[in-house]
């Protein structure tokens, strides 16, 4: 079967589907890593890497879920979920819908801002945080997950986080809206595609491959 039998061009239900599984993917992902790494020693800034990538992808993706929701196509496609998954669908659509969520997200936009640029020679915060940790022992380098990590550089990274995030109730509010969004994708993850063939081909068998 050829990629276009199944995904048209100018349904926008299939790219709706495409984008769906984008987030999927990259959200899943990158909240594995987060905990993979958060448990292993030295692994810190590791983790913290990925948090930055996580936030910025559940930030994106509520915001295109959101916008998805003015097309009736979507509207009609979900309508098709059944109770269970629509709940799931709704909540991920209202991750950010409390007033304490509200304001992580309001957190996780400006620390995405902030978090995805390398900062300038003359910024602030990183002269800030230069002077913050100058008494701090000096570590150099290490073979952290294979990979060669300057360990002077990391450490101003996390600060910089902690800088622009916090370092305890916004990140916690964070880790655990982010958790709780992957949760859900995991669980609409398999069924939002069977409701996808069920209208493109409904004779169309989906195997799936464990590794």
């Amino acid at each position: 079967m050829k990629f276009g039998e199944v995904f048209d061009i100018n349904d926008v239900i299939s790219r709706w589907i495409i984008q769906f599984y984008s987030i999927s993917n990259d959200i899943l992902f990158t909240n594995s890593k987060i905990e993979e790494h958060s448990n292993r020693e030295d692994h810190s800034a590791l983790s913290l890497y990925f948090f930055r990538l996580a936030s910025s992808h559940l930030k994106e993706a509520v915001d295109f879920l959101e916008d998805s929701m003015q097309h009736e196509e979507i509207i009609n496609f979900i309508s098709m979920f059944n109770d269970e998954d629509k709940q799931d669908f709704n909540d991920l659509l209202k991750v950010f819908d409390t007033e304490k969520e509200k304001k992580t997200y309001t957190n996780l936009n400006n620390f995405r801002n902030n978090s995805f640029h390398y900062p300038k020679l003359d910024n602030k915060d990183l002269k800030q945080v230069i002077k913050k940790v100058k008494d701090n022992e000096l570590e150099l380098f290490k073979i952290i997950d294979g990979s060669e990590r300057a360990l002077f550089s990391d450490l101003i990274s996390t600060h910089l986080v902690f800088k622009y995030l916090g370092e305890g109730k916004n990140l916690k509010n964070s880790l655990n809206t982010l958790s709780k969004a992957a949760s859900i994708l995991l669980r609409l993850r398999k069924t939002v595609f069977k409701y996808f063939i069920e209208i493109k081909k409904p004779d169309f068998e989906i195997i799936y491959e464990e590794i």
